[in-house]
């Protein structure tokens, strides 16, 4: 029977554990259940005054206490070390248990290998936790994972030319001049990030550019305007137009659509991101700490969210897209509004749609959304608008979809990518003589 003046300290470790378990969730933080793992030993050794029995020496009772310090110390170092509650929680259990059997024993000697049992027990997944760290920061892993979320927008940021920093409404765009030159053809695009240019260095490389090239060098007087915005959704797109777009007089307007577009928006251009379509968990402890410097939780959780992706969520896009979402509503408005605001001012309007670059393939027995794509071309259709399936270019000149990936663990469309759909432009607008 659990002696009457250990019921305090044991139950005392339990609710702390618990509580440090829930720290472990994120709903405290890691700071409390560092403290809580101190505070239990503390408790405990307060608990247990008693002399060892048995033939047990004074001292080696003492040396106990120590292996129970140094225990926690170890289990705390470790858990600030690497910002993980989990880790403090799992010292916690275990040094309870190493209480609970000198609450139950005066026996020094069982007492000293629980509590090296607890060490051991604890250091072992602290190892197998560095040595995947390590492995993980090596350049052969690093070329694919990229490191940490902030090692790579880090990385990322260094690379860009920066074209939008001094920019109105920070536009990544040329010619942002007014008014228009005379005889210039300005063509205005709006879009996401896959015509913004999220992980294309330079601006030039971007797909309106490579379109402007191109019909420069077929002998037309064209300027490009690319008013697109990482996130932006259909709605964020017709506000941009309204409120910025015709002011810079644009002979043609060209929106690219993304299957990811249709997500709740309101005014002043918010938006749900891609949370929304894919509400994907985090693996435990998502803290700052973790996402800026552990390589091996970046790993872990990338892989844990294409998981979810690929399994939970395989068929989110099919409700995204149900007749009466409403914001698949909402896009359809704000489609039709834009195709309206270019009718007025007798602007010639195209659609252009992405292919999805996270299905297995872009041909047509391997991508899945095939249907989505007919779906939005019958809307332009409707709306009296063109409309470009960039989809069959790029099956036709590589179908394989990771291929056109601008990073190995980014899809967005490499600068390969946005060459062929800046060809694939120019080439519709030369053949429906948007510039005759």
């Amino acid at each position: 029977m659990l002696p009457k003046r250990h019921f305090i300290p044991v139950i005392f470790a339990i609710a702390a554990a618990l509580i440090a378990w829930i720290s472990a969730r994120e709903m405290f933080t890691t700071g409390v259940s560092v403290g809580l793992t101190v505070t239990i030993v503390l408790v405990a050794l307060a608990g247990s005054r008693r002399r060892p029995e048995g033939g047990g020496s004074a001292v080696r009772f003492k040396s106990t206490r120590v292996a129970m310090v140094l225990s926690v110390l170890l289990v705390s170092f470790a858990a600030i070390a690497i910002d993980a509650a989990a880790a403090a929680t799992t010292g916690q259990i275990l040094l309870l248990y190493a209480y609970l059997i000198r609450a139950f024993t005066s026996d020094a000697r069982r007492f000293a290998l629980a509590t090296a049992r607890s060490l051991a027990v604890c250091a072992g997944p602290m190892l197998l936790l560095v040595a995947g760290e390590l492995f993980c920061r090596t350049p052969l892993v690093t070329e694919t994972t990229g490191g940490t979320y902030h090692g790579r927008e880090r990385w990322a940021n260094s690379q860009y030319d920066w074209l939008w920093a001094n920019q109105p409404h920070r536009l990544r765009s040329l010619h942002i001049d007014k008014p228009k030159p005379e005889g210039v053809t300005r063509i205005l695009v709006i879009g996401d990030s896959f015509t913004f240019g999220d992980k294309i260095w330079k601006t030039k490389d971007t797909w309106p550019y490579v379109m402007e090239w191109d019909l420069r060098l077929k002998g037309h007087s064209v300027q490009a305007l690319n008013f697109a915005q990482p996130g932006f959704s259909t709605v964020n797109a017709e506000e941009m137009l309204r409120r910025y777009g015709w002011d810079y007089e644009p002979d043609i307007f060209i929106l690219q659509f993304n299957l990811n577009d249709p997500v709740p928006s309101g005014p002043d251009f918010k938006r749900e991101g891609e949370s929304f379509i894919y509400p994907v968990a985090q693996l435990p402890p998502n803290t700052t700490f973790m996402r800026e410097h552990s390589y091996l939780y970046t790993f872990l959780n990338s892989r844990f969210a294409s998981y979810q992706v690929e399994t939970r969520f395989s068929n989110r896009l099919e409700s995204i897209y149900a007749d009466d979402a409403p914001a698949y509503v909402a896009c359809l408005r704000a489609i039709g509004q834009m195709a309206d605001q270019a009718k007025q001012r007798d602007v010639p309007m195209l659609m252009v749609m992405f292919p999805s670059f996270r299905t297995p393939g872009l041909d047509d027995e391997r991508y899945l959304w095939k249907h989505l794509h007919a779906k939005m071309e019958q809307v332009a259709k409707d709306e009296g608008i063109g409309f470009l399936d960039a989809r069959n270019g790029f099956a036709k000149a590589n179908p394989q979809s990771a291929d056109w990936w601008a990073l190995p663990w980014d899809p967005h469309p490499s600068v390969k990518a946005q060459a062929l759909l800046g060809e694939l432009v120019a080439t519709r607008i030369n053949s429906d003589g948007l510039l005759d």
